[in-house]
């Protein structure tokens, strides 16, 4: 991957110019740079570069970061397709807020990182602190109200698992026994 789109590109991101940024990376490809190419060796580590810049040394700022995350999200999505192995999305992760809360930037940061790494978004529903927080716990009770049940049926489906194995061996066996006193087999479904 040429210095020279890496450098342009990543200047592109860092003065916001999404419109700049794509152009570097789709002529890129047009030149005949790699797809895979351009996700994973410019547009990610940018992304990841603009994440230190913001986090460690505040040399970036939330619109930056923002544009980025848009870009990286909208280079991935177009390239994933030209893949020469389309790559699967990796999982989904759920956003929502709390009622109340004004996070659409913050979550559009994430959402375009997330999908810049081929990970699913969905939006959750705004709820209130208190309800968020009482779910979670309800739906914990709930879990440690089954899992003794799960493990119950869990053991229960070994023991049956194990079973037919051991019969299956047993009547085998009486078979085989069978055939060395010259009877016929007594378990036509293992006779061999």
């Amino acid at each position: 991957m040429s210095e020279r789109v890496t450098k342009n590109h990543d200047e592109a991101v860092y003065d916001t110019e999404r419109s700049l940024a794509l152009a570097v990376v789709r002529n890129a490809v047009v030149q005949g740079a790699l797809p895979e190419d351009i996700v994973f060796k410019v547009v990610l580590p940018c992304l990841q570069k603009m994440v230190t810049a913001i986090s460690e040394n505040c040399s970036a700022n939330l619109a930056q970061h923002f544009m980025a995350s848009q870009i990286a999200a909208t280079v991935v999505e177009e390239m994933a397709s030209k893949f020469k192995q389309v790559p699967s999305t990796t999982g989904v992760v759920v956003i929502g807020t709390s009622l109340g809360d004004f996070h659409s930037l913050g979550k559009r940061i994430v959402t375009g990182c997330l999908k810049a790494r081929t990970i699913g978004v969905t939006a959750g529903r705004v709820v209130n602190a208190h309800e968020g927080i009482t779910g979670i716990a309800e739906r914990k009770l709930l879990e440690a109200e089954r899992q003794p049940k799960f493990e119950e049926l869990q053991r229960w489906c070994d023991v049956t698992l194990n079973r037919e194995g051991r019969v299956e061996k047993l009547e085998r066996e009486a078979n085989r026994l069978l055939g060395r006193q010259g009877e016929p087999p007594r378990y036509k479904s293992q006779a061999r």
